[in-house]
């Protein structure tokens, strides 16, 4: 059990239960494989009256010679939340029992089928969630509306594990340190970098060395490139004066510009602020891939303040709920930090973008800070964009924004509020 959790290509031979789901707030399953197991998933810990499971979402899975698929505890008759199941593109092969209520031993869903939707919760379609929640049990077809995140070859929503480069020589590594960036934290490294990204080959890859790189003005990352990180580098929004005005954001890493295609791979990087700069669009995502996958973050975060040298720290900003508190400019976060922009086709794995609601260095004892970040992630046009594991909180206007967008896909992803409410 966890908070909230993405898992896949798990395979569970022989068991008596396969999986033993203890508590969650949250949590994906896709491609699991289970085989001639008495129960495949038992969500049910706690019973009708105190399940400690939030939600599982099954997908794209199979469960084969297993005596109950999935054996569950949901109360319609309960106020809360708690038990939600969603099955989605899920087949139950020699398994008599889908779903099963623990408490009862009453069948939910017959097994021996190909289920292609079935859900069970609560539904909030108004304008309070106390009109709006009502217990809700739905079997139907899966939706026409998921074809263009499939991959045609297995008919399961495409993924593409984070590249790993192992069969690629040691010369084809461009290390920036080596070729004129510093990475100390001070040192101007724009114009070193834009070098780099200007030079490279389609067939090199782009190694940023462990440190903190500090950026001044847009580098323009070009559409067929490859980008790794050491040990999570950090790429700051520095400078006094070209990430500062707000009524005229500029993006920190361009990715391509307006109409390009291309084949762009980019992992183990964080992205921050070297001090305030609500200006700062953190990354900008104009490519569209040649094919699904092909332009990807893995691995790639944003983490705006709460750490040494952002200068949006416990001295700076610390929370203070029992007072009516000021916006504090010198407390601004970034404008936007991540922006697929109309044209633009993104694929999404494991990326985090966090606003700090607390402080992270040890002396300042994980005390809470007011850290103002104007918005989270904007995604606008067709697409597709695919999304797996992906949170993005504490920003002031929008964790994750739609905007005239279609084809996205996103699971499982994670947002909250910023505790600083109702401050300021």
């Amino acid at each position: 059990g966890s908070q909230q959790f993405t898992t896949r290509n798990l395979t569970f031979n022989n068991c008596k239960t396969a999986i033993f789901m203890n508590w969650n707030w949250a949590w994906t399953f896709q491609d699991v494989k289970i085989n001639n197991c008495e129960v495949g998933i038992d969500m049910s810990n706690g019973g009708p009256d105190g399940q400690t499971v939030g939600s599982v979402l099954l997908l794209d899975s199979h469960i084969t010679n297993t005596g109950i698929g999935i054996k569950t505890a949901y109360d319609p008759a309960q106020p809360h939340t708690n038990g939600t199941l969603i099955l989605d593109n899920v087949e139950m092969t020699g398994t008599p029992i889908a779903v099963q209520n623990d408490a009862t031993g009453t069948t939910i869903v017959d097994g021996n089928q190909k289920i292609a939707f079935f859900a069970q919760g609560r539904t909030y379609a108004g304008p309070s969630a106390a009109q709006a929640a009502r217990p809700f049990r739905r079997l139907s077809k899966l939706s026409s509306s998921l074809t263009s995140f499939l991959d045609p070859a297995t008919g399961k929503v495409f993924t593409r594990s984070r590249p790993q480069y192992e069969d690629v020589p040691v010369s084809s590594f461009v290390s920036v340190k080596a070729n004129g960036a510093k990475g100390d934290g001070v040192t101007d490294d724009t114009d070193a970098i834009q070098a780099i990204f200007d030079s490279v080959t389609p067939e090199q890859i782009v190694n940023f060395d462990h440190g903190a790189y500090i950026i001044t003005k847009t580098v323009r990352v070009p559409p067929n490139i490859r980008i790794t990180g050491e040990a999570l580098p950090l790429i700051l929004a520095g400078g006094d004066s070209f990430f500062k005005d707000q009524a005229n954001p500029k993006p920190v890493f361009q990715v391509g510009q307006p109409g390009e295609r291309g084949r762009v791979e980019m992992s183990d990087l964080i992205f921050g602020t070297a001090v305030p700069q609500p200006g700062a669009i953190m990354m900008e995502w104009n490519v569209a891939g040649m094919e699904p996958g092909a332009a990807g973050l893995w691995d790639v975060h944003t983490r705006i303040g709460g750490y040494a040298g952002t200068q949006l720290e416990l001295e700076q900003c610390a929370k203070n709920p029992n007072i009516t508190n000021p916006i504090k400019p010198e407390c601004f976060g970034s404008f936007l930090m991540l922006h697929v922009t109309p044209g633009g086709s993104a694929y999404l794995e494991n990326t985090w973008y966090w606003v700090a609601d607390h402080a992270l260095e040890p002396e300042a004892r994980d005390r809470q800070i007011d850290v103002f970040n104007g918005r989270g992630v904007l995604i606008e046009g067709d697409g597709p964009v695919w999304g797996w594991g992906t949170s993005s909180e504490h920003s002031v206007l929008h964790n994750y924004q739609f905007n005239n967008a279609r084809n996205v896909f996103l699971a499982l992803i994670q947002t909250e509020t910023p505790y600083y409410q109702p401050n300021p």
